[in-house]
């Protein structure tokens, strides 16, 4: 099993959307028996004539969007790992111009269905732009066969480009307790330690200091997540402040929050 090291390198791992599991492994993945049908489709296009400043693609987090796209998550909010038994329907057709890119450092991550268990429907969720963390690269989240049904895998952050997706079956144990040492500086911050699993068999990365990886970024931990197949793993990164990963684009300007 291909490994890479913390903080821009770590274990290539399955890493398919669902309930954090580090408390408790025993929870069921739940099957959707009755989903009911999907709506229409609908093209979503950029006019290529209107001028960027008057083009609003990107909402602000806490505005009308309801699901926050999970390219700018920090995988906390994942819903539990389903199984549902329609297929999702055909992405929406998305197009951009480059013309509407709010900033150089924006890189586009595309929209996807998510299933919505409370009204047992699929809901778009619409692409945006975001702010891209240097050296890693988006990879996008995708609908898989499991079984009858289909079940989501989550997109994520790597420094792999050709990262591949492993499913583990043995659950890992929970994170040990860990005592800190002294700080080398007050630039650094804590990576907590996590289970990594390496030629298959489970192996403990202590925790260690770490300076970001940019003024002000954050780090966003390594997570495990139950599935129907087995556990996977999210690698951890390093990241923007949540208010600052997104654009808020007006027809006066362009701003970055937290800019």
């Amino acid at each position: 099993m291909k490994t890479i090291g913390r903080a821009g390198s770590v274990l290539s791992a399955a890493l398919v959307g669902a309930t954090l599991c580090l408390a408790s492994w025993a929870e069921d993945v739940k099957i959707v028996t009755e989903p009911l049908s999907p709506g229409d489709q609908v093209t979503v296009t950029t006019p290529a004539s209107a001028p960027a400043q008057e083009v609003t693609i990107v909402r602000e987090p806490s505005g009308a969007v309801k699901i926050r796209h999970e390219a700018v998550t920090d995988f906390v909010d994942i819903p539990a790992s389903i199984v549902v038994k329609v297929a999702p329907p055909e992405p929406k057709e998305e197009v951009m111009i480059d013309e509407s890119r709010p900033d150089k450092d924006a890189v586009w991550v595309a929209g996807y269905w998510q299933w919505d268990p409370a009204g047992a429907a699929y809901e778009w969720v619409p692409g945006t732009w975001r702010r891209a963390i240097p050296n890693l690269t988006w990879h996008a989240g995708r609908w898989e066969k499991a079984g009858e049904g289909y079940e989501w895998v989550s997109g994520f952050w790597s420094p792999d480009k050709e990262m591949k997706i492993v499913t583990v079956k043995e659950a890992p144990a929970a994170p040990r307790e860990e005592t800190r040492p002294v700080s080398p500086g007050a630039d650094f911050v804590w990576l907590p330690g996590y289970w990594a699993s390496e030629a298959d068999q489970y192996v403990w990365h202590p925790g260690i200091w770490e300076r970001p990886a940019a003024k002000g970024m954050v780090w966003i931990n390594t997570k495990w997540y139950q599935t129907s197949s087995g556990y996977a793993f999210i690698p951890g990164h390093w990241d923007y402040p949540a208010e600052g990963r997104t654009y808020i684009i007006t027809k006066e300007k362009t701003v970055t929050p937290g800019s």
